[in-house]
């Protein structure tokens, strides 16, 4: 891919060394890029508010269960699309780790994400993933700062 190639080339480039050198005094542990394949990844449905709210969540699986996993949460997404109050709801994997998912949700309002993480496929979903997982379910959320 195009993208591959320009992270290859602009990683070891002035840039991002000066970058990495300005970010030094505040880091607590050594800077790290990763990067993600996009499972299932649409446009945002529209213009979030100032009461939006974003959700990531980290899912790791045993290896065993990464094609089934990634089937779950493709399915997951396409349900959370369609939910109302939804603005956004991709899948990600993590390049090189096949097992590691990041689910990016935006919301209109913390209502709607908390309808949606009560809703049929969501439950059903985590149910399903709970035998697979490699490592405790890790969902946060954010607001943008007022």
């Amino acid at each position: 891919m195009a993208w591959e190639a320009a992270a290859t080339a602009h990683a070891p480039g002035a840039a991002a060394r000066a970058f990495g050198d300005q970010l030094q005094p505040i880091l607590a542990s050594p800077f790290e890029v990763r990067s993600f394949d996009g499972l299932s990844v649409e446009r945002p449905a529209g213009p979030g508010g100032p009461m939006a709210v974003w959700v990531l969540t980290h899912i790791d699986v045993f290896p065993a269960g990464k094609d089934r996993v990634a089937d779950l949460a493709r399915s997951l997404a396409e349900a959370g699309r369609s939910s109302e109050g939804n603005l956004r709801f991709d899948v990600l994997r993590w390049a090189g780790h096949p097992n590691h998912f990041t689910l990016v949700e935006w919301w209109c309002h913390r209502d709607a994400f908390e309808a949606s993480a009560m809703a049929a496929p969501t439950r059903e979903f985590r149910q399903q993933l709970t035998p697979l997982e490699g490592a405790l379910y890790d969902e946060r959320l954010y607001h943008a700062l007022r």
